[in-house]
């Protein structure tokens, strides 16, 4: 079969390199954010690292369905052309099934280790970490195991008329992403009673809420997700399942973007805050010069001096947080992940030492 494009394919394929770029750039620029605030490397970054190369399989799986014809109709093949494509494509989709449950898993363990750094000193956030880890993992085991056993033999799937059995596919489909949903909740509300309670104004604690609980967009994915999938046995097979895997390659390439946000949030607090204080800086230049139009060497109080000042004090801006984090104890110090929020935390230890 010569490959070439029609109908809904180009894109797909746009879609395919755009989510595995978009998520690549987050997973870089969380890395170059470990460094760029002093904060060194731990198990979240490399689990997420893990689950960044898992969310390339999926999105490969759409262009690989492309080869063989996803998106287009029955009656646009000859029938031998089309049972060899939904066989191939059926392969493809068995393969790649397992990817999926080992790269959700592998995000939240990546995140639930992101609280950790945060809050581990907090017993009972500890043991809600460990109870909610236990959960994934068997959720992780489980979906692997109907995956790999969901047709016997292993061969029905792409070979439905060869003797045998398998589960229902649809079925199959929305129920792991069902109880996905629910491992999902629980990841996300987790942390919520520890940033309610820190000692900072409601604005402050909404958005760290809101950083926490960005995840949730993943959530309304997987909904959507459910409405599109379709039995992967059914007659139009390659158009009747084309949103399934493009809604399963967004959702897990944007769970790596959604699980680096808040690891980028002192980077992109910075930028912004940068970003205003230049526009604050023109404005006052702006006015120093129509209040003084004959002393250009005026210098107002506090104005800028030198070229140079702005790039110091980005860079001051972006490395303070562990210097500030390091006049602390050591226990506070050894949990520090370069976040601007991170301070608060020693007021709800504090809290959570005096209760106990």
């Amino acid at each position: 079969m010569t490959w070439h494009l029609d109908g809904h394919q180009p894109g797909i394929l746009a879609a395919a390199i755009l989510l595995a770029s978009i998520s690549t750039v987050s997973t870089i620029l969380r890395w170059w954010c470990r460094r760029w605030t002093g904060v060194g490397f731990w198990f979240d970054d490399w689990l997420l690292l893990l689950g960044q190369v898992l969310s390339y399989a999926l999105c490969a799986q759409l262009i690989v369905g492309i080869r063989y014809g996803l998106s287009l109709h029955r009656d646009q093949f000859t029938p031998e052309e089309f049972e060899s494509n939904v066989s191939n494509f059926l392969k493809s989709l068995y393969s790649v099934e397992p990817f999926y449950a080992a790269c959700m898993s592998v995000i939240k363990l990546s995140i639930l280790l992101f609280y950790w750094r945060l809050f581990r000193s907090v017993r009972w956030m500890k043991w809600g970490i460990y109870i909610t880890a236990a959960l994934v993992t068997m959720w992780l085991i489980a979906a692997e195991v109907a995956a790999i056993i969901q047709c016997t033999p292993i061969s029905k799937f792409w070979n439905p008329e060869a003797p045998g059995t398998c589960l229902n596919g649809l079925t199959y489909f929305k129920s792991i992403t069902a109880t996905n949903l629910v491992t999902d909740a629980i990841v996300l509300c987790l942390p919520m009673p520890l940033v309610w309670r820190l000692n900072a104004s409601i604005t402050r604690r909404i958005s760290l809420a809101a950083g926490f609980l960005i995840g949730g967009f993943v959530s309304l994915i997987s909904i959507i997700r459910i409405e599109y999938l379709n039995n992967p046995h059914d007659p139009d097979t390659l158009y009747a399942t084309t949103k399934g895997p493009i809604w399963t390659a967004a959702e897990t390439s944007l769970a790596v973007v959604c699980a680096n946000l808040p690891i980028l949030y002192t980077l992109i607090k910075t930028i912004v805050a940068h970003a205003f204080g230049t526009v604050r800086r023109r404005s006052a230049h702006a006015h120093t010069a129509t209040r003084y139009p004959s002393r250009p060497w005026y210098t107002p109080p506090g104005d800028s001096i030198g070229p140079g000042e702005d790039t110091e004090r980005f860079a001051t801006r972006g490395r303070s947080i562990p210097t500030q984090v390091s006049q602390r104890s050591h226990s506070a110090s050894e949990g520090s992940d370069g976040i601007t929020y991170y301070p608060e935390k020693a007021h709800v230890q504090a809290e959570e030492k005096g209760r106990r």
